[in-house]
């Protein structure tokens, strides 16, 4: 009850309410273009994602990028079978700009989806059979049903923040046995309140004010936890699990580091988080590649 709940909610105000296909599929290229700038060769290799969340479209980018193979898992099962439907029939009537945007896409590939979109039964399952993507929820990340060194590439968009410590820990070291000695782990952080996404009253920051009941309140639970680790904190967590971090990209907010610059004292920052420096706390999302 409660997952049908907050998808009704989603659909209504959240990021079910205006899908973007566009975004969500793009990130695959930024993951191939991330991982050849570091001599990692993405064709006809396996992707494990992490953090499925309600759609496939990033696996399914992947694949149209030419994946062999791409599982993706998550904790809670909130797939949609329709959102599915919607996105593939998205891609086909966007396919040239698809084509233009996306270099070395599997034309193929296309045809296959719109073989499917055009049958008079849609199975989602039997198609993702068909073009060997897996989903796998319910699924605990850091105990997969997959052979040591099976995967190329462990890779995650905008969920590690959603994920406390004691778990990424086991996530991660979970990540060094399923992943082969030529991979590499990608995973892009998203630093900001969550909240301020869809309230421009709220900074990027507002919620490294929270008291803990507050806390406890609105981001304590599973439909809307956040961490509230900062990019120092990442960087800490990924060297002590002895990581090598070869590749980082940082999106720094300026209008947020220049208020902070001028007056860090207006955002009322609980005291750990005040002594943090100002450009760290302006980071507002990064991608890491490590080893």
């Amino acid at each position: 009850m409660g997952n049908k709940i907050y998808y009704l909610i989603q659909k209504k105000f959240g990021s079910l309410k205006k899908l973007n296909h566009k975004k969500r599929l793009f990130i695959s290229n930024k993951i191939f273009e991330l991982a050849q700038n570091v001599n990692c060769e993405t064709r006809n290799k396996r992707f494990l994602e992490i953090g499925t969340g309600r759609n496939i479209l990033l696996p399914l980018g992947l694949w149209l990028k030419g994946a062999s193979e791409v599982v993706t898992v998550d904790l809670n099962r909130y797939f949609d079978d329709k959102v599915f439907i919607q996105s593939l029939q998205w891609i086909i009537e966007n396919k040239e700009i698809i084509k233009k945007n996306i270099p070395d896409i599997d034309n193929k590939r296309i045809s296959l989806i719109e073989s499917f979109i055009y049958q008079s039964e849609n199975d989602v399952y039997d198609f993702l059979e068909k073009i060997n993507i897996s989903y796998i929820a319910p699924c605990d990340a850091s105990k997969l049903p997959y052979k040591d060194n099976y995967f190329d590439f462990h890779i995650s968009y905008t969920v590690l923040e959603h994920i406390n410590v004691n778990s990424l820990f086991y996530i991660f070291k979970e990540a060094k046995r399923v992943i082969n000695e030529k991979g590499c782990l990608i995973h892009l952080i998203d630093y900001t309140d969550h909240f301020s996404h869809s309230d421009p009253n709220l900074s990027k920051i507002s919620f490294l004010s929270y008291s803990e009941r507050k806390i406890d309140f609105l981001i304590n639970n599973k439909y809307m936890y956040m961490n509230l680790l900062r990019h120092d904190d990442f960087i800490d967590f990924f060297e002590k699990n002895l990581f090598d971090i070869i590749y980082e990209e940082n999106t720094i907010d300026e209008n947020l580091l220049e208020r902070l610059n001028k007056d860090k004292n207006q955002f009322n920052l609980r005291e750990k988080y005040f002594k943090k420096n100002n450009e760290i706390l302006a980071t507002a999302s990064s991608w890491f590649i490590l080893r």
